[in-house]
């Protein structure tokens, strides 16, 4: 190829260059002097009108205004509500109720429904064991170790049956980042005086138990690290019925 050619083909190259330059920069002027068209009102209306759509009950077709003086009234007594609130609030403080001789994190804690009074408490550390204070309202709280058993298990989870308060389950295991494991789910039919480690449960399935619920009907359904789990026996089976139970929490 010669040097002419060479030299027609740049100009060509330029040529294309600046005519499509020229076209875009007409395009973008076109598009400025439209805008420049939009009057004022216009824009003034076409907000209107799209408030009036964003705003509109679909019911009714239009903006119910009636309701804005009775949502300002309710927005006031609201406000008022939270200042007297607020100011209830400004004594309160946190107590430390114990125990005091416990390790590592609290994660369930029970009320106890066979004391009338409410306040018998059971708490569950997840390496801690399984404590107990007959008087969580004393200005000082005594608390003891279930026994020397339960001490050293990890304790996540802890649930009562509403029509047997005697009936009252225990779930063991942590499970976050596959610490503290459990031994399964212990039972007790004395009102937690009494233990029994459930045999059903003394598998992989219940190694991190991390919630318990016992359902009116009395059946009973656990959150492990592998699924959810129901039992129709009080915990002597075990049927899986999701695999989210993972995701359970208290």
């Amino acid at each position: 190829m010669n040097s002419k050619t060479m030299k027609g083909l740049s100009i060509a190259a330029i040529l294309l260059v600046a005519i499509g330059f020229g076209i875009y920069t007409s395009q973008q002027t076109t598009s400025t002097v439209e805008q420049k068209k939009t009057s004022k009102k216009q824009r003034i209306e076409e907000a209107i009108k799209d408030n009036f759509e964003r705003t509109k009950d679909l019911k009714l077709g239009y903006p119910p205004v009636e309701r804005l003086a009775k949502a300002i009234e309710e927005t006031r007594e609201m406000k008022q509500e939270f200042s007297q609130l607020m100011n209830n609030l400004a004594n309160a403080r946190f107590r430390e109720r114990g125990p005091k001789n416990i390790g590592g994190r609290t994660r369930t804690i029970l009320i106890d429904r066979n004391d009338p009074s409410r306040k018998t408490i059971f708490v569950g550390g997840v390496t801690g064991g399984l404590w107990k204070s007959n008087d969580i309202t004393s200005s000082r709280p005594e608390w003891k170790k279930v026994n020397d058993y339960l001490e050293n298990l990890s304790v996540g989870a802890l649930a009562q049956d509403n029509n047997d308060p005697q009936i009252m389950y225990m779930g063991t295991g942590e499970g976050y980042g596959n610490i503290a494991t459990g031994v399964g789910i212990i039972r007790s039919l004395v009102g937690g005086d009494t233990w029994e480690l459930l045999t059903s449960t003394t598998n992989r399935s219940f190694q991190y138990t991390r919630s318990l619920l016992v359902h009116p009907s009395g059946d009973v359904y656990a959150g492990t690290s592998t699924g959810l789990y129901r039992s129709k026996n009080q915990g002597d089976s075990w049927e899986q019925i999701s695999i989210t139970g993972a995701l359970v929490r208290e």
